[in-house]
């Protein structure tokens, strides 16, 4: 089993790989855009999830640092999440169903840390929106199955 850095755990001890954002793809005819994500460690597995065109141009928005003149969703909750003084501090991917990816965002608040179930492409989305972007992790078995 690969080794993990300290941060790639989560409160129940699971074990996460740390991934670094690669890239936001679009193939017509395809309905789906893929966001590929790769280690940041050896051996540097590729992760490829498919996402929908709005989260797909929010994520590439974020990481390009372009942004629209009105907020989106994305901008929307983490003004929300600054406002309350809370911080996103990880957008983990915990398993994968066939091509169906599930994932939580970790989120610290003043009361206390809050796990909360989303898509990745929203965990991704918030992840990159912040002051010194969040990680993102994904679980071994995840990688495996896509490698």
């Amino acid at each position: 089993m690969e080794e993990v850095r300290s941060e790639g755990l989560s409160t129940d001890g699971t074990r996460f790989i740390v991934l670094s954002f690669g890239s936001v793809t679009y193939d017509l005819p395809s309905a789906m855009a893929t966001i590929t994500l790769q280690e940041e460690e050896s051996p540097w597995r590729p992760v490829s999830i498919p996402v929908a065109l709005p989260e797909a141009v929010s994520i590439a928005q974020a990481v390009s640092e372009q942004w629209a003149p009105r907020p989106n969703t994305h901008d929307l909750f983490i003004e929300f999440l600054r406002r309350t003084k809370a911080d996103v501090i990880a957008a983990r991917i915990t398993r994968a169903e066939g091509s169906v990816f599930f994932a939580e965002v970790d989120v610290m608040t003043p009361q206390g840390r809050v796990q909360l179930p989303c898509r990745p492409s929203d965990a991704i989305a918030l992840a990159v929106r912040q002051t010194v972007p969040a990680p993102i992790l994904c679980t071994p078995e995840v990688i495996e199955s896509q490698n």
